[in-house]
């Protein structure tokens, strides 16, 4: 990877890892689903020329749109909500890609070989071991929404692979134009209080509000689109394991967050597990 591509996939990188921290900050300000409206409303008004129809797949598209822009950040925010600490979260994350392998076997028949079974069982050990943690514990909840947002994303992720060729900001366009509508609906059912939380919302909860829309879904996801496009996707995601690394860092020293020898251990086992993971990948592809 030359130089310059790889201090953009970094740098990317601690964008995603401060995002969820920005994130926490917005959603233990106002809730959860508005948020996530909100954060669409900023995405698809800084992303609108991409929204262009597909002739013949506006209807597989619309299907992933409520699956990744509805169901799945929607789960996402509300864990976050629920969560005692981002940075947890930040390492749950990790388990889409042995997710994204289990939907593979169930939905497409993949088979997948002793290596890469044994370290999808590791990441998910470390898991295990993180919720031993006394602490994590009493949020056991958010970590298994997350883990139910994770897994709504790898089944995703397996649809996606019937729209190759379609723009990745396209996608994004159309997940927040479908995505948005179908939360602020959830929102008005389930949630009370979104505009006086708007209203009274301070100064950094906006600032981390604007960046997340900008940082962690513009330029995140159209940086990565471009490495995409220069290198194989299995050399450039390996780099998607310091998000978590910067994210721990971020909510210890900005938020405090508590971080025990169970979730340094359990995060170590994921994220090896991970990687090992994408090691494989690798070699097979």
């Amino acid at each position: 990877m030359a130089p310059r591509h790889l201090a953009l996939v970094i740098f990317t990188m601690v964008i995603w890892g401060t995002n969820i921290i920005a994130n926490k900050v917005v959603v233990d300000a106002m809730p959860p689903l508005f948020f996530a409206a909100i954060w669409f409303v900023i995405v698809l008004v800084c992303i609108f020329p991409w929204l262009r129809i597909v002739p013949g797949r506006m209807k597989r598209i619309f299907m992933l749109a409520m699956l990744i822009g509805g169901l799945h950040f929607g789960l996402f925010f509300v864990s976050l909500k629920l969560a005692g600490d981002a940075s947890v979260l930040a390492i749950v994350i990790q388990l889409y890609m042995p997710l994204a392998a289990l939907a593979g076997m169930v939905l497409l028949g993949e088979k997948i070989g002793w290596q890469r079974a044994g370290a999808m069982t590791g990441a998910f050990i470390g898991i295990v071991i993180i919720v031993f943690d006394a602490r994590v514990f009493s949020y056991i909840d958010a970590v298994i929404i997350m883990i139910v947002a994770q897994m709504v994303y790898a089944i995703a992720a397996v649809l996606l692979r019937s729209l190759q060729g379609i723009n990745v900001m396209q996608l994004q366009a159309w997940n927040a134009a479908f995505g948005m509508p179908a939360l602020l609906a959830m929102s008005l059912l389930v949630e009370n209080g979104q505009w006086e939380s708007l209203r009274h919302l301070d100064l950094v909860p906006w600032l981390c509000l604007v960046y997340s829309a900008f940082g962690g879904a513009i330029f995140g996801h159209g940086a990565m689109m471009y490495l995409y496009q220069r290198y194989p996707v299995s050399q450039v995601v390996i780099y998607t394991l310091l998000s978590p690394v910067v994210a721990v860092i971020t909510g210890v020293l900005v938020l405090h967050e508590h971080i025990s020898a169970k979730i340094i251990v359990g995060g170590l086992i994921t994220l090896s597990s991970v990687a090992i993971y994408f090691r494989r990948a690798k070699k097979l592809a």
